[in-house]
């Protein structure tokens, strides 16, 4: 599983960093959250595609989270799309996409399905869950948990081998049948390890910090945390509802998360330094997002996550 920070500013995206938008790429599909102004562009220029299997996922109706919609929509049109979208947001996203769909007769040739969410929904996949969590913003806000359905254990196929099993009888144990061979019972648990855990993946959007983030984001492989503002700007966070990269080392500090990548960053902060003003180093797992930086999650038992800046590869 990839994910892509293709844009990485805050409402006035000028200078170095373009308006909001992230992708996690898993198999086939693509998964947008917040797609602000030009997402269409920074969809094409990261060759991700406009075709594929897509759900879009907006936290609130802000403009700097939104905007980017009907372009996006357009393009798909333009591009010929066939393949259903599904589009995940508040109650009023609808209405924002019907007035600009009559306004520019969109008319998409391809279904667009919305799916409303609110605190506690939860749609279920066959692979993975999508649960949504209420949080602590100026308007109503919703982050969200991506967390894969547990994998079937790993075959042993040394002990396969050892008991003579013939393949056409492993695809049985692998389905959970138990099978008589070779005068003896043999059950998928003696051939298959036990359940593999899937991956978890926490967008936590515009936001004041609220202690049961802490809970939300425990055990994440990869935490995306919109913290527009410095230390220093703390006053200034908590007027408009936002957080702090100081949040952001906190909730990394407090939880067993393998990786917080900090993005959403006002263009106040000309580069990182000012940014970091009021703290004085990052924890090891704690990442400052740049456009285009991607991140590769594996499974559990495949190691930690990989990060990917344009053109080089960055150790954590």
């Amino acid at each position: 599983m990839d994910v892509y920070f293709l844009g990485t500013g805050a409402s006035a995206s000028l200078g170095n960093r373009n308006p909001f938008c992230v992708v996690i790429k898993r198999k086939k599909e693509l998964i947008m959250l917040d797609p602000a102004e030009g997402a269409q562009f920074l969809l094409a220029k990261s060759k991700l595609g406009f075709c594929k299997p897509m759900k879009i996922i907006v936290s609130h109706v802000h403009g700097d989270h939104i905007l980017g919609l009907p372009g996006l929509l357009q393009s798909m049109k333009m591009f010929r799309r066939k393949t259903q979208l599904e589009l995940f947001g508040p109650k009023k996203l609808r209405s924002f996409l019907l007035f600009h769909a009559n306004f520019f007769k969109l008319n998409p040739n391809f279904e667009v399905t919305f799916l409303p969410i609110s605190d506690g929904s939860i749609y279920s996949y066959d692979e993975y869950f999508l649960n949504f969590f209420g949080v602590k913003h100026s308007i109503d806000c919703l982050g969200v948990a991506l967390l894969e359905k547990n994998r079937r254990g790993k075959f042993n196929g040394e002990k396969a081998q050892k008991l003579s099993i013939p393949n056409n009888l492993r695809p049985l144990l692998i389905k959970g049948e138990t099978i008589t061979w070779g005068g003896r019972i043999i059950k998928p648990s003696d051939i298959i390890g036990p359940p593999r855990k899937g991956r978890k993946i926490v967008y936590i959007p515009d936001t004041v910090f609220f202690e049961e983030l802490i809970s939300i984001a425990q055990g994440s492989d990869l935490v995306i945390y919109n913290a527009p503002f410095s230390a220093k700007d703390l006053q200034h966070a908590e007027e408009k509802s936002h957080s702090t990269i100081q949040d952001v080392v906190k909730l990394a500090e407090e939880t067993s998360t393998k990786l917080v990548v900090a993005t959403h960053i006002s263009n106040r902060y000309a580069t990182q330094e000012e940014y970091m003003k009021g703290l004085d180093s990052l924890p090891k797992k704690v990442i400052i997002a740049e456009d285009f930086l991607k991140v590769h999650i594996p499974y559990p038992e495949k190691g930690e996550p990989e990060i990917f800046l344009p053109n080089k590869k960055v150790k954590l």
